[in-house]
């Protein structure tokens, strides 16, 4: 027998808009088994999902290995919606990198309005913006099972959860380390617990150089509600 090789898919400088998936994926949904995307100077805009990853779903349970790579660069991921998880964009089982890119104004019924990981990710973002983005938790990432992200350089504006975790929302990683180097987390709002962050994992989140300031919640930590370590 003979099979096809399995190629690497690039798609660039191209707009997504207006799409709807019964499932999962409202603009785009890649499997890593079969290609490991770059994305790259893309607009993915006005999708819909009625399950997870209104924008993006960024599939690697079948990649060869355990976890595959995505590259996002110098992209907009904007006014999107799922009606369950990820309403910009649903990461799982994956070790993307998201870099010079916009996630605004999407939402999300349930977690993750701007951003959704889940399962092994490691997940690196420099350079990102993340805002205006709703969910009812985690406004503008949530991040679930031993998973970690590292962000440098970028804000986390103006999201909001209708209950923890308006700007970030961290649960069950399993003593995980997080790293946030030059980070500004503002303006974002819970209305439950944690304005600007909720961690509520055993996840270690490190702070350097960094500035969280003006968030609001309507229960306890305006800027910060940790149940673990948070250290500056």
């Amino acid at each position: 027998h003979s099979f096809p090789t399995r190629r690497s898919s690039d798609l660039r400088n191209s707009v997504i808009s207006e799409n709807t998936a019964s499932s999962s994926g409202g603009g785009v949904y890649t499997d890593g088994g079969w290609n490991i995307p770059e994305i790259i100077n893309c607009t993915i805009t006005n999708n819909q999902a009625a399950g997870s990853g209104g924008g993006l779903f960024l599939d690697g349970r079948h990649t060869s290995s355990q976890n595959g790579s995505v590259v996002v660069l110098g992209s907009i991921i904007k006014d999107n919606t799922s009606l369950d998880k990820g309403g910009g964009i649903y990461i799982y089982f994956l070790d993307p990198s998201l870099t010079s890119t916009t996630i605004d104004n999407n939402h999300a019924t349930g977690a993750g309005g701007g951003i959704y990981i889940q399962q092994f990710c490691d997940v690196t973002m420099d350079t990102i913006i993340i805002s205006n983005n709703n969910a009812s938790a985690g406004g503008g990432i949530y991040w679930y099972w031993p998973s970690t992200i590292s962000l440098s350089q970028s804000k986390i504006l103006n999201n909001t959860a209708d209950s923890d975790g308006g700007g970030l929302y961290a649960n069950g990683n399993l003593r995980k380390i997080s790293n946030f180097d030059d980070v500004i987390v503002s303006g974002n709002s819970a209305g439950g617990d944690g304005g600007g962050i909720y961690n509520g994992s055993e996840t270690k989140f490190i702070f350097t150089d960094s500035f969280i300031s003006s968030n609001i919640s309507s229960g306890n930590g305006g800027g910060i509600y940790a149940k673990y370590h948070i250290s500056f």
